[in-house]
């Protein structure tokens, strides 16, 4: 599981079209970069091949955020430069994990953006978007 989320972080690090993204395999919190991609809680489940074989498949899912804050209001267009940009990073990160499903990780077998959230608001910092969406992989032990 963590050699996954490490080999994404550094695949969404190349990424020319992310490259002011902050991208963490943890929760940033309040300290993050006005645009940044972030892992949160993992969920796994183990399932054994056969009886008294030692080989297993792993499945789990990853909650991600993509997150981004413009400065600003609606009337000049905070709120859709977040947005636009929320979805650019989102869309960058499925496609990266469509591609390149395994990351390098022998162990993976597949894995698939799924049910993605968006939501978007304001505070003190401006007009805010984040898209949450889960990950979904699966290995073999």
């Amino acid at each position: 599981m963590a050699a996954y989320q490490d080999a994404l972080v550094l695949a969404l690090g190349l990424r020319g079209a992310l490259s002011d993204v902050e991208v963490s395999a943890f929760p940033l919190g309040p300290d993050t970069r006005d645009d940044s991609i972030q892992m949160g809680d993992v969920t796994l489940g183990e399932e054994w091949a056969h009886l008294g074989k030692r080989q297993r498949e792993e499945q789990y899912v990853i909650q991600m955020v993509c997150w981004s804050i413009k400065p600003g209001t609606v009337q000049d267009g905070a709120a859709l430069a977040a947005r636009d940009r929320a979805l650019v990073m989102y869309n960058e990160v499925a496609e990266e994990i469509t591609t390149t499903p395994r990351q390098g990780v022998d162990l993976v077998l597949q894995s698939e953006p799924t049910s993605a959230e968006f939501e978007h608001g304001a505070n003190s910092q401006g007009r805010w978007c984040q898209v949450t969406f889960e990950v979904s992989v699966q290995a073999r032990l």
